[in-house]
């Protein structure tokens, strides 16, 4: 019986540590796009002050 217990508490917490990287992951992607967004535009700034 324990090794049953044991078991399904490593799934469990596999799967909430997959659950929280996943989520961590999708925080990056969005900082990402935001930074690239904020490049694409200094870029432009640059380019007009030239």
């Amino acid at each position: 019986m324990e090794k049953l217990r044991k078991a399904s508490e490593n799934y469990l917490l596999k799967k909430l540590h997959q659950k929280a990287f996943d989520e961590s992951l999708k925080d990056d992607k969005s900082r990402i796009e935001v930074l690239e967004e904020l490049i694409i535009q200094l870029y432009t700034l640059y380019q007009i002050s030239k």
